[in-house]
């Protein structure tokens, strides 16, 4: 069954069978969509113009469309009686435009005057109205159920709310297969932080003085208007809905989202609002649908203060939803707008030159900080030497730099002047870099002299001259310090062995150069300004590009989701090759001071983060799940060494965060605190999901949906479900989603990468997802969607067997795999056991009844074996699809990603090969059964079980 749903109305809950197009009004009436061949399924059109007002009427024209064995199209339309405060029964015609394209496209169409009906089935569809009687508009509503003769389900429609009945009126039944909640989340999830715990009065949080600026603005903007306007049309976009609540400001910010980035820009202090320009949004491209140009031309009328049609004012402003994938992706905001990502971040707000902007500790090394003025004034400096050495506007970097001060100002430098930066983390290996680099065709090479990692300091200089050998492009590599010490004590390593490339050291450029003006260029809203690379959990590392424009994402996640103000201190536990690096150095344009460090997140001791938090006075604490989790093991209490009393926000991403760990937080940490388990990832340089510092956090759950973002979780079909699992995706465009992959200039590796063409035009961020609908809401991720297990045709989660499995004491780490045998699908799971706890037969039973107990029987893994690690990424994500297609015989296209490639040796002999020849019979029965069972022989040296 396919259902065409027209108009601005999008809260149709259509049945689970159907496929969904979203399409405008004036696109079907002037162009109308391909209509199903007799030998197709039969399609149902509901066409809904609507629009509650808020003085005269409620009208409403609905047209049902069913096209089956018909040799021509046919149409029945549908016009319910319109609702008149004076008089609820009577009939409003449709205007005589309408009227006029319905018949015209329409066969089956009849107008309707007053009262006389004269439809096929003659049938009043009434819908509940702002101002209607209730008691005419349920009755006729049922008399559509022959319409409906595959679900037998009638939908009414609301403007604040969908409702669904049976023919008899009454609730639908949950199905009998709806899946059980995944067992550590509660059906109500207990409050583990209430609402406003990290600070007194929830008004003056930037979220609250954000939704008292919009509200202002737009209760008191003049409506643009054309003279002939009626008086009852609102202006666009109306203000948001009062009481504040953050679900209905959410659905605003959505529906207008073009209108709220423009908000963002001027309430978020990003340097002149007013080079937004006009128009806020434009779709190109040569071959749009109808639907598509009419967005177009919405948004330049707005722009131009000409006056809008009648019509378009009357339906609002055109949503973005139902947008083919080359529209999507080829969506964007201000394209007209200039914006500067360096000049933000360097201004700081405002902050003044004597304010510490960066405080720096790498492992066993004393602290040192950075001022703004010191901060602008080495930036002015490395852009007159990039100037001098030719560095251009769309110039590629590539950098293998550490987490320093330093990088910071070679960043801001290179993209300042609109040079586009990508970086990765000095541990990488040749090879990898190479291949991530290479194709970039970098100009300039930034390169740290050393790292240091668990007390052992490495040279990166040789490294860095072999990557110049084998990148022809690279004309200048540039050496930045570790600290002071460690460039005086490695300089020998300077002496060049790539005598075509001009090397500088960073102390030298700083030492010769005199102060210079800070200036920066004006650069498009849209210009490219970083190359990020996923994380390779699902194959070789994509090449993502970033714009400038990603600068309105990132600070109103941290200052509308995240509360950070001028003088916060933030901290986020990161290497320069994760996109939370990236997103940390933008804190500064909210003025935050940013805490830089460099080293293992457990060395000398597991609370080396933390102190250095707590002497700095750090308000926000960014970290991993499995950081969180690794502290909990070990009983580690940071609230009983330290104050923590600037502690307001805790961040946590990369992984599900389980609700043992919301608690430990509570207990150990700081129970006055907002704790934020967000969702996002490379893809986007932000979040999908995050916090909302008003409202109360559950255990298990992430809040909220972020701000702008039409974010939903969405079935096979690309309907949206709630309370059901799902995949994540966002409906409609948004500002920070990549300009495009590296080197897929028609972008079809962007649309096959981020759009099912199952589900529509929408990104699918490929995370398994459930979401909680009211009073609860919120959000769990289950991993990803590829990673899924499928024993016995069960769907079965691979983050719900992690958490039982990491709660025992005698397990590290683990991760599960599917691997197919017989042509049926069993879990392996794979653990590296903690402290002193031997592998056993006792032991493996016990952690199968744990799973067991705590799950299902489908959760049960078929084998549970020991190692001595587990494959995971640089960033330290798990390699779930690498290592099913290892085990499983298939290529693994992607070690060359892992933190240690020859990791994948030790599973080389859990790779199931079939068995060509009858077994040999063996003298030792265990034996047999052992390789009838696994595939393989014994190993001689250990025992598995």
């Amino acid at each position: 069954m396919e259902v065409f749903l027209l108009g601005p109305l999008t809260r149709c809950r259509a049945p689970n069978s159907a496929l969904v197009h979203h399409l405008s009004v004036e696109s079907y009436l002037r162009n109308s969509p391909i209509f199903p061949s007799s030998s197709r399924a039969p399609a149902t059109v509901l066409c809904a113009l609507w629009r509650k007002v808020t003085s005269r009427c409620h009208c409403s024209l609905y047209s049902n469309r069913t096209l089956g064995s018909l040799d021509v199209p046919s149409a029945e339309v549908f016009v319910p009686p319109a609702v008149h405060r004076q008089n609820a029964g009577g009939v409003r015609p449709p205007c005589a435009s309408t009227a006029a394209n319905c018949a015209a496209r329409f066969p089956g169409y009849l107008p309707t005057l007053g009262n006389q009906c004269k439809i096929k089935h003659a049938t009043a569809l009434g819908v509940e109205g702002h101002s209607c009687q209730k008691a005419w508009a349920t009755a006729p509503v049922f008399q559509m159920a022959s319409l409906f003769s595959t679900s037998r389900r009638i939908y009414t429609f609301d403007d604040d709310r969908d409702v669904e009945h049976t023919e008899n009126g009454g609730t639908p039944q949950r199905p009998s297969d709806q899946p059980p909640l995944p067992y550590f989340v509660d059906k109500e999830p207990p409050v583990a932080f209430p609402a406003s715990a990290s600070f007194h009065d929830s008004h003056s949080s930037r979220l609250s003085l954000f939704y008292d600026y919009v509200a202002k603005k737009h209760s008191h903007a003049p409506p643009p208007l054309c003279p002939s306007a009626p008086r009852f049309v609102q202006p666009l976009p109306p203000p948001p809905p009062s009481p504040p609540a953050y679900n209905t400001f959410h659905d605003w910010t959505v529906r207008y989202a073009p209108f709220f980035w423009r908000d963002v820009w001027e309430f978020c202090g990003v340097c002149n609002p007013s080079n937004a320009g006009s128009p806020l949004l434009e779709i190109r491209g040569d071959n749009l649908s109808p639907g598509e140009q009419s967005i177009n031309r919405f948004y330049a009328q707005h722009a131009t203060s000409q006056g809008l049609p009648r019509t378009q004012f009357l339906f609002g402003a055109p949503s973005m939803r139902g947008l083919s994938c080359q529209a999507f992706v080829n969506t964007v905001f201000f394209p007209k707008g200039k914006l500067n990502f360096a000049e933000n971040v360097v201004r700081g707000a405002g902050r003044l030159d004597r304010d510490v902007a960066l405080v720096y500790s790498c492992e066993g090394s004393p602290s040192r900080t950075m001022t703004f003025g010191d901060l602008r004034r080495q930036v002015a400096v490395m852009m007159q030497f990039f100037r001098r050495i030719g560095l251009q506007k769309g110039d590629r970097v590539a950098a293998v730099v550490c987490n320093t001060p330093e990088t910071v100002v070679t960043m801001l430098a290179v993209t300042g002047l609109g040079g586009i930066w990508s970086s990765c983390s000095p541990d990488f290996s040749l090879p990898v870099l190479h291949s991530r680099f290479d194709d970039l065709s970098p100009r300039l090479l930034v390169t740290s002299d050393v790292y240091r990692l668990k007390g052992r300091t490495t040279s990166c200089i040789r490294k860095a001259e072999d990557l110049c050998r084998r990148m022809a492009s690279v004309k200048t590599l540039l050496t930045l310090p570790l600290d002071g010490a460690m460039e005086i004590t490695f300089h020998e390593d300077i002496v060049s062995r790539v005598p075509d490339v001009f090397q500088a050291r960073y102390s030298d450029i700083m030492n010769t150069s005199a102060a210079t003006e800070l200036a920066f260029p004006a650069l498009s809203f849209n210009d490219p300004l970083f190359i990020l690379f996923s994380s390779g959990t699902t194959g070789p590392p994509k090449r993502l590009v970033h714009r400038q424009g990603l600068l309105l994402q990132l600070v109103k996640e941290h200052q509308l989701h995240l509360d950070v103000r001028p003088g916060d201190a933030m901290l986020y536990y990161s290497t320069a090759s994760w996109m939370m690096w990236n997103w940390l150095v933008a804190g500064l344009a909210s003025g935050a001071t940013l805490l830089l460090y460099e080293g293992h997140a457990m060395h000398p001791d597991p609370l080396v983060l933390w102190r250095f938090f707590d002497e700095h006075g750090g308000t926000l604490f960014g970290t991993s799940a499995k950081y969180l989790q690794d502290l909990e093991k070990m009983e580690i209490v940071p609230k009983s060494t330290f104050s923590l009393s600037r502690l307001r926000t805790l961040c946590s991403t990369g992984s599900p965060l389980y609700p043992h760990s919301f608690r430990y937080a509570a207990e150990c940490i700081k129970r006055d605190l907002h704790l934020v388990s967000m969702s996002g990832g490379s893809d986007i340089c932000s979040c999908f999901l995050t916090g909302n510092p008003t409202g109360e956090v559950r255990e298990g759950l992430l809040q909220v949906e972020g701000l702008g973002m039409d974010v939903a979780v969405v079935n096979p079909f690309g309907e949206s479900t709630v309370g059901r699992t799902g995949e994540l995706a966002c409906l409609q465009p948004f500002v920070s989603q990549p300009i495009q992959l590296w080197d897929d200039e028609n972008r079809a590796k962007y649309i096959q990468t981020y759009f099912d063409k199952a589900k529509g035009g929408m990104w699918v961020q490929g995370d398994h997802c459930l979401s909680f609908g009211s009073p609860i809401k919120g959000f769990v991720i289950l991993g990803r969607s590829d990673a899924t297990l499928n024993p016995s045709g069960v769907r079965v989660s691979s983050s719900e067997i992690y958490q039982v499995v990491l709660g025992h004491r005698g397990v590290r780490e683990c991760i599960a795999v599917g691997r197919i045998h017989n042509d049926a699908e069993h879990i392996v799971l794979f653990i590296v056991l903690a402290g002193t706890h031997r592998y056993t037969a006792s032991f493996v039973a016990e952690l199968k009844k744990m799973i067991r107990e705590t799950l299902t029987s489908f959760h049960v893994p078929k084998h549970i074996f020991m190692v001595g690690e587990i494959p995971k990424t640089k960033n330290g994500k798990l390699m779930e699809k690498e290592l099913k297609n290892f085990v499983n015989g298939l290529p693994a296209t992607n070690l060359a990603s892992a933190q240690n490639p020859d990791v994948f040796r030790e599973y080389e002999r859990f790779v199931h090969k079939p068995r060509l020849h009858p077994r040999t019979p063996s003298p030792h029965a265990w034996r047999s059964e052992y390789e009838e069972e696994h595939g393989f022989p014994p190993p001689t040296d250990s025992m598995d079980y």
